[in-house]
């Protein structure tokens, strides 16, 4: 039975005004073409397959080698670690010409013809304006690596350089005896990580006091006069809650530089091709969960790959309309799209399936509705 969208394809060929007497033949069965003659093109569907993945990156705080010391964790991450999954995969479809499929039109010349409404619905495309042919190509997002500088701040809140004293010594010699001399130096040099590490603990440390006079300000009913004392000094309403924001900020930067962080990224991959009826199945790209996708020459864990399964619903039309196969024909040619089942696997296994109307699926159909 034909469904209604395959009966309103066939009711588009009743806005064309035919004759008997014309002529339309493929172009590559075409000697010459005429200035009275139209041209035209089919559609064939080209399915775009857009990947989304994200990468999670883990790295080491600066002060790292310190955490136990000064903060007495070990819960830190101590090197740089990532890992990749894929978290969508979405299909879209659109038209571009099929250069198997250029049609000339050859009529009387008294003879009139709009294929307006054809290509209003996209059944054709005219000659003018057709589209670029851009599929079989994979589009590969551009990886940023965080930047550690920007990642993990600076907390010295004393200068850089901080002088020093050491002991040295001196021989000094005379014309009876020779003696040994011990001096005090002071020279000024930058801290070590070490002693950075140490002040930014500290720096921590006196945050958390600062915050929880904040804090006890609120509960001023519940502790000691001392507090009660703060709440009269201290803001409250949304000032105190802004203070309290941005102190927690401070301090989660500061853990971060021993404790290390986590970054995470999203990409975007695209994908297109456009399937014949003999298509297999084809490989769309390599993943890995440390490295992310690759293209398909590169091998990897798991492979990625995309089939389909034709319905074949407009089969038994073309059979119907079309009593024989034919070079010229005598009424407009046009392809009703046919659906297919899309599955893509992993290994072989089931991922996602989508089911889309592609024109190239479909049956080549001329129609003489005045009879």
């Amino acid at each position: 039975m034909i469904s209604k969208k395959l009966a309103l394809y066939i009711l588009l060929l009743s806005f064309l005004a035919c004759s008997p007497q014309m002529q339309v033949t493929n172009v590559m069965n075409t000697k010459e073409v005429d200035k009275n003659s139209s041209i035209y093109v089919l559609p064939k569907t080209v399915i775009g397959i857009k990947i989304k993945v994200q990468r999670e990156i883990e790295l080491p705080g600066t002060y790292w080698q310190y955490a136990g010391k000064f903060l007495g964790t070990k819960n830190i991450i101590s090197q740089k670690r990532e890992s990749w999954k894929i978290t969508n995969i979405d299909f879209s479809t659109y038209e571009i010409e099929d250069k198997q499929h250029y049609y000339v039109i050859q009529k009387p010349e008294k003879e009139k013809l709009t294929l307006l409404p054809f290509i209003e619905k996209e059944l054709i495309f005219p000659i003018e304006g057709l589209k670029n042919e851009r599929f079989l190509t994979f589009s590969n997002p551009k990886i940023i690596e965080p930047e550690t500088d920007s990642l993990f701040k600076n907390f010295l809140t004393k200068p850089n350089l901080i002088e020093r004293e050491r002991t040295v010594y001196e021989t000094v010699n005379n014309d009876s005896a020779s003696y040994t001399v011990q001096k005090k130096q002071k020279l000024f040099s930058s801290k070590t990580e070490e002693e950075k590490a140490e002040e930014a603990s500290d720096l921590l440390v006196r945050l958390r006091k600062r915050r929880f006079k904040l804090l006890a300000s609120i509960e001023k009913n519940s502790i000691g006069d001392q507090v009660r004392q703060f709440a009269k000094e201290y803001p409250d309403g949304k000032a105190l809650e802004l203070m309290l924001k941005e102190l927690g900020e401070l301090e989660n930067e500061i853990l971060a530089s021993f404790q290390g962080k986590k970054v995470i990224q999203n990409y975007e991959y695209y994908y297109e091709y456009s399937p014949s009826k003999t298509t297999g199945k084809y490989i769309l790209f390599n993943f890995s969960e440390k490295k992310g996708i690759s293209p398909a020459e590169q091998s990897s864990d798991n492979q990625y790959t995309i089939r389909f399964n034709m319905e074949h619903n407009t089969a038994e039309l073309a059979k119907l309309v079309n009593q024989k196969d034919e070079i010229i024909y005598n009424y407009p040619v046009i392809r009703i799209p046919d659906y297919a089942n899309f599955i893509i696997e992993k290994n072989n296994e089931f991922v996602i399936s989508k089911r889309l109307k592609i024109f190239q699926f479909g049956n080549l159909i001329s129609i003489n509705l005045a009879n």
